[in-house]
């Protein structure tokens, strides 16, 4: 019964993501081939009207996002065929128009989750979920064509079990200094644009951290982006 379930659970979800894409343009830029991203976005669009690009370099993916003057859903894996890693989404939100952009990571990542924040990513999902077919890809999308933010909760789970009824609240200044954190500024950075000692900086960031209950900066900007404390 469950073998006979599963092709069903896989059709579910695939007719949820093609309703969710369906009155938006999509560029897929993937390297190597998610077969999983790639499969669904071939086929998640047959009846739009709405453009379905493709590619697996950020050159590509440039010229083509500049042939259209229209917002685009960008699904990019974190590194591409020409070696960027984050340029298509800071490409993507530097257009008059910005694209809303999710990135899909590989379990052994090497981008910090203040680095994608910082590039502008509205959604970060583990390509594990995909493969799992957890439901994240589509909760992703839904972030994208609604305006919200998302994290895959698999990796929320590598970087914090920090709860809202368990936080102490921060500051204003806490606030303020938590933003730039996930933005991926140094202490010395957030010292220089605040116009603060380096010390005093040191000691608001080690405070955030101890009332958030995590132990780095970047479960410190997850724990932010799922509590609603950063943008």
């Amino acid at each position: 019964m469950a073998a006979a379930l599963k092709p069903l659970q896989s059709l579910n979800k695939l007719l949820q993501i093609k309703q969710l894409v369906r009155s938006h343009a999509v560029l897929t830029c993937v390297y190597p081939q998610l077969f999983a991203i790639q499969w669904v976005a071939e086929h998640s669009g047959m009846e739009s009207p709405n453009p379905r690009l493709f590619s697996d370099s950020f050159e590509k993916a440039k010229l083509l996002l500049s042939q259209h003057d229209q917002p685009f859903l960008v699904i990019t894996t974190e590194r591409l065929i020409d070696g960027s890693r984050l340029d298509l989404i800071r490409h993507a939100k530097g257009q008059p128009h910005p694209h809303r952009c999710l990135l899909v990571l590989t379990h052994n990542h090497h981008l910090s989750i203040p680095q994608t924040l910082a590039a502008g990513a509205d959604a970060l999902v583990l390509e594990d979920s995909i493969n799992r077919q957890s439901g994240a890809l589509i909760h992703g999308l839904q972030a994208l064509v609604t305006g919200q933010t998302y994290l895959d909760p698999a990796l929320e789970a590598c970087h914090l079990q920090t709860s809202p009824e368990t936080i102490e609240a921060l500051s204003a200044r806490q606030l303020e200094i938590l933003q730039l954190v996930a933005a991926g500024l140094s202490n010395r950075e957030i010292a220089e644009r605040l116009h603060l000692a380096p010390t005093t900086a040191r000691d608001h960031v080690q405070a955030i951290l101890k009332r958030l209950q995590v132990k780095t900066r970047g479960a410190a900007a997850v724990a932010g982006v799922r509590l609603g404390l950063v943008r």
